[in-house]
This record gives structure tokens, C-alpha cells and sequence, in this order.
């Protein structure tokens, strides 16, 4: 009689998934095929198991084991009636797992037909043989499963060392960071402390140098006499009055560092400042000979600033307009109530700042270049740092936009007051 495998081939890769393990059985496995050799009086059997690697013999009743002729061409045979090749008559009997699949054949050649007691003993052997491989699959997945649990055991535990190493590198770094904060900040703190006590130092003196240099100018006291002297002290006016532009830049800058420069925003009137910061500079810019254009809104927006601050920061934006308008210019004050926000924007025709110039003159102490080089425009490089952070305490937002030799726009925004705050104009 022969067992057919044809209906077990589609179950080819679930096959492939079971490690048979003939070495460990192969004691067992040549009984059995010994056994069943014997009992059916069969010349010849093989013990052929399926795995990965394809059908292989696990066990034979030749005396000189797999190797023989005998075993090779049995196994040949095996082979060819499993593939549906040939006209084999082979006795073969599958050892199947606890799923259905199959995991070894057991074929015998020359075998009479077997009686019931045959069969029944056979298969009590290949139920028991079954078990056993069953057993040893079970055992061998488990096996691969601790070697994984300790592979992945281990690389947890690389891990957790780099992260530990890394911790303690953070906390080396947090340390270090902390003491180079703390020295930062007492240096901030003594720079603050040295450019507010030099400025107020020398304030006081100058301020009384351009007085009497004023005083002096307009002859008060009686005419000077001599024209040449009336030039060295409108120098000495001018220049003064320079200076205490810088001390005062100096000082205002120290102030805001330090967190000391009070702002209180209140609820006022935008168009009076706006006209009063125009007034204030218009002698310059008749000076420069330069035109100031403003349509004031009306009725004024009630806005909420600091009436000191936004004078400041007018003042030291008209400034950088007139200083950098050519003579002859004019000047655009631009203001707009837009999204609960009122928005101021100063427009000159000067020369114009490269893009890549924009976002360094918001830093401290930077100015302007032309085509490359200094401006001869003198400064210190802090009135739009100080006026960006003036807007800033104010509750705003201050910008600049600016194309080569078409002029420079310097645009703030500052919050409207709530509808019960307003007052009218």
C-alpha cells in the first residue's frame, strides 16, 4: 500500500518552519525504522525528514548508515515519489505535529500488506515519535526565544549604561552652565552698574558745558569780539550736545539691561505724542533741509503706551530717518488703526540697507553700511536697539524693511485701549 502526499503540498512553508531534530532522536528514529522494517518484513527503510533545507534521511536499517548505496537510492526514490515523479511503490508513513503538518515521512520498499496489529503498532510508533519531535520543536523555539530575550537583555543593558553615561555628562553640563550663568550674569550686572554710574558721572558736567556754551553763543552777557571764537564755541555746543546724545544712549541702554528703565503703559491719546515728537525734531530737519509729511487720524486713536518711552522711541526713529535722508527728501509718518493694533510707519528716501544688513542693526552698537562701507553718520548703533526694546516693553512689536537706494521703513505697532478707556480727543 502506499501513503500519498499530495494533498500535504500545499503546506510546503509550514513545513519549512519546524527544526526536526534527527540528531538528538536519531536513537529512536533507527528503533522505529528498524522496528517497522522487521515487523512488516520490509528489505529496506528510511526515516526522511522535511525542514528548511528540503527533504534529508534521519534514520536507516542499513548496517552502514545513510551513507549506502542502499540508503542513497531508497532516498532517490523517496524523493522522486514525494515530488509525483516516477512509478514508485513505497510504503510511506507521515509523522505529523500537533497542527496536521507534516515534519518526517517514514518509507519502507518491499512491504506485503499490513494486518491490522501491524498498523496499529506502527502507528502507536509514529504517534509516540511524533510527541517526542514535538516536544523537541517546543524546546528548540524556546531555546531560540532566550537566546533573543538575552541578545535584546543585553542590548538593554548597553543602553542603559550610554544612558547613564549621558545623564551624568548633563548633569556635568547643567553644573558647568549654572557656574558660567552665574559669572555671566554678575559681569551683566557690573557692566550695567559701571555704564550707569560713568554716564550719570559725566551727564552732570556736560550738561553744564553746553549751557554755558549756549549762553556764550548768544552773547548774553556781552559780545564776544572776535568771530573766530564764536566758531570754536558753536563746535564745542555741538559737539557737546553730541555727547550727551551718546551718554544718554549709553544710560538708557544700561537702564533696559538692567531692568530698570520703568515703563508704565496708560491709556492716551496717539496723535498729541506723535505731533509733539514731529515738532521736536522739525528744527533738524529744516537743518537738513528735509520734509516731514504726517496725516494725523482723526478722532485720535486712544492706544495704551508709555507717554516717555514712545516719545523716545519717535524721536530716535525720525532721527535715523533725517540723519539718512538726502537733503532735499521727505519723510513719511504713515499711521493706521489695523487688527486692534496701532501702527506707525516712517518712510525715508535715503540710501537703503542689503537685506542681509536688516536683522544685524537690531543688535547693539551696529550702524548702517553703504555699498559696503561705514556711513559717515555719526552714532553709537543703539537708538533702534533701544527703540525695539522700548516697543517691546510697551506691549509691540518694532520692524524694519528697506530696498538698496530706495529708502528704509521702520514700522511698530502698539495695542489700542479697551472701548471704557478711551477718552476723546
Amino acid at each position: 500500500m502506499t501513503f500519498d502526499l499530495t494533498t500535504d503540498r500545499r503546506k510546503i512553508e509550514t513545513l519549512r518552519r519546524y527544526r526536526v531534530l534527527g540528531s538528538e532522536s536519531a536513537p529512536a528514529l533507527s528503533q522505529l525504522v528498524t522496528a517497522a522494517a522487521s515487523a512488516l518484513d520490509a528489505t529496506a527503510g528510511l526515516l526522511v525528514g522535511l525542514d528548511e533545507r528540503g527533504p534529508r534521511v534521519l534514520a536507516g536499517t542499513q548496517a552502514d548508515g545513510r551513507g549506502s548505496s542502499g540508503s542513497q537510492d531508497l532516498f532517490d526514490r523517496v524523493t522522486r515519489q514525494l515530488g509525483g515523479e516516477g512509478d514508485e511503490d513505497l510504503l510511506l508513513a507521515a509523522i505529523r505535529a500537533k497542527d496536521g503538518a507534516t515534519i518526517a515521512i517514514l518509507a519502507l520498499d518491499g512491504c506485503p500488506r499490513m494486518d491490522a496489529h501491524a498498523t496499529a503498532v506502527l502507528q502507536r510508533q509514529l504517534d509516540a515519535l511524533g510527541a517526542v519531535m514535538d516536544l523537541g520543536v517546543t524546546v528548540a523555539t524556546a531555546l531560540d526565544q532566550a537566546d533573543r530575550l538575552a541578545a535584546h537583555e543585553a542590548e538593554l543593558t548597553h543602553q542603559s549604561s550610554l544612558l547613564e553615561q549621558q545623564a551624568e555628562e548633563l548633569v556635568r553640563l547643567a553644573e558647568e552652565n549654572y557656574a558660567q550663568r552665574l559669572s555671566a550674569e554678575g559681569a551683566f550686572q557690573q557692566k550695567s552698574l559701571f555704564l550707569a554710574t560713568l554716564t550719570h558721572e559725566l551727564r552732570t558736567p556736560l550738561t553744564a558745558i553746553i549751557g554755558f556754551a549756549e549762553l556764550m553763543e548768544q552773547q548774553v552777557l556781552g559780545p564776544i569780539g572776535n568771530e573766530t571764537y564764536l566758531g570754536y564755541l558753536n563746535s564745542i555746543h555741538g559737539s557737546g550736545k553730541h555727547l550727551l546724545s551718546i551718554i544718554n544712549d549709553l544710560l538708557d541702554m544700561a537702564k533696559i539691561e538692567a531692568g530698570k528703565y520703568d515703563v508704565t503703559p496708560t491709556a492716551m491719546a496717539a496723535n498729541p505724542v506723535l505731533s509733539q515728537t514731529i515738532r521736536v525734531v522739525g528744527g533738524l530737519a529744516i537743518e537738513k533741509r528735509v520734509r516731514i509729511a504726517w496725516t494725523p487720524l482723526r478722532p485720535s486713536p486712544e492706544i495704551v503706551a508709555d507717554d516717555r518711552a514712545l516719545k523716545q522711541v519717535m524721536l530716535n526713529l525720525l532721527s535715523n530717518a533725517i540723519k539718512y535722508s538726502p537733503p532735499g527728501g521727505s519723510i513719511t509718518v504713515d499711521n493706521r488703526v489695523q487688527n486692534d493694533r496701532f501702527i506707525v510707519a516712517i518712510s525715508d528716501e535715503g540710501p537703503g540697507i542689503a537685506p542681509e544688513d536688516l536683522a544685524r542693526l537690531m543688535r547693539p552698537y551696529e550702524q548702517a553700511r553703504n555699498g559696503g562701507a561705514e556711513t559717515q553718520v555719526k552714532g553709537t548703533g543703539l537708538g533702534l536697539t533701544i527703540s525695539r526694546m522700548l516697543v517691546e516693553l510697551q506691549g509691540g512689536t518694532l520692524t524694519l524693511e528697506s530696498t538698496e537706494g530706495r529708502g528704509t521703513t521702520s514700522c511698530f505697532d502698539l495695542p489700542l485701549a479697551a472701548p471704557d478707556a478711551r477718552r476723546a480727543d
